[in-house]
């Protein structure tokens, strides 16, 4: 049986650590990011927006919807936990009302549905966990398993919605949620996939899948492997945290901890000027 360590980590019976995809992910783009991530570090100016919460609503919706599915009205379950969740996580501010997002919620969430991801295939699991991961479903079709995950994007310009959706092609999530789904079944998983919902400027929600072959699944397994292992030597304090100088202005903009690293030098005494620490 796997065990899950405080680190996130689970230490399979053959001794290989396996973090979780968001893990990896931060770690890739920077491992001293990853690090003061995890340590509960955020700017102290840092605003709150609705992004994430939109996220979290549409797909806590959409789950509800999923586990209701060969209800006639699945809709019809999915939006008050979708709004229940909007509710609970909203903080007033002078930009965005409540009711102007639940609108937005209610949209999405509605257009989610129509897509019909689950196309006839039969529900497995909904968004329950794995080990370290959690697919927000998985259906069985004739050919095997296949795993869905719900990407949310308040606005996305159309001239880059193809583009943000062909990056879903190689992305490590998705993968990861693959191969595990692979490990916990015992069966094949032959797609992974991923349903997009933009809200603006003009709603979308599209649904693409990819096929998942022993070859590719190979060959993304060698990195993640190699990953795991360097995460596993700095969780042991067999090899230091250092930075990723290349993730400091990237895709992501200016690194929110540019001035810890380069200012601060990471002296927790010294970044308290810029930042908070939330004890997690």
């Amino acid at each position: 049986m796997d065990t899950v360590s405080s680190s996130g980590s689970v230490s399979p019976d053959g001794g290989r650590a396996v973090f979780a995809p968001t893990d990896a992910k931060d770690w890739d783009r920077c491992p001293v990011y990853r690090k003061l991530k995890r340590e509960g570090w955020q700017p102290r100016d840092q605003e709150w927006t609705p992004s994430l919460l939109l996220g979290i609503a549409i797909g806590d919706g959409l789950s509800e919807a999923y586990r209701h599915w060969s209800d006639p009205n699945p809709e019809s379950f999915g939006r008050p936990v979708a709004f229940k969740a909007l509710e609970d996580g909203y903080v007033e501010n002078p930009e965005d009302t409540l009711p102007g997002l639940v609108r937005l919620v209610g949209r999405g969430l509605e257009a989610a549905i129509k897509e019909d991801a689950p196309r006839g295939r039969a529900i497995v699991r909904v968004d329950v966990s794995l080990g370290v991961c959690r697919p927000d479903l998985i259906v069985r079709g004739p050919s095997g398993l296949s795993t869905i995950n719900t990407k949310v994007s308040r606005q996305v310009h159309p001239n880059y919605r193809g583009t943000r959706l062909a990056e879903y092609e190689t992305d490590f999530q998705l993968w990861h949620e693959a191969w595990e789904a692979q490990q916990f079944f015992g069966e094949p998983v032959v797609s992974r996939g991923v349903l997009q919902v933009i809200l603006a400027p003009r709603l979308d929600a599209t649904l693409m899948e990819w096929p998942v072959t022993p070859e590719g699944m190979a060959f993304w397994l060698s990195e993640a492997e190699a990953t795991w292992a360097l995460m596993d030597q700095e969780r042991r304090g067999e090899r230091p945290v250092t930075p990723r100088h290349a993730s400091c202005h990237g895709k992501f903009g200016r690194c929110v901890f540019l001035d810890a690293c380069h200012e601060f030098r990471l002296n927790p005494e010294r970044m308290a000027a810029y930042y908070t620490k939330e004890e997690l």
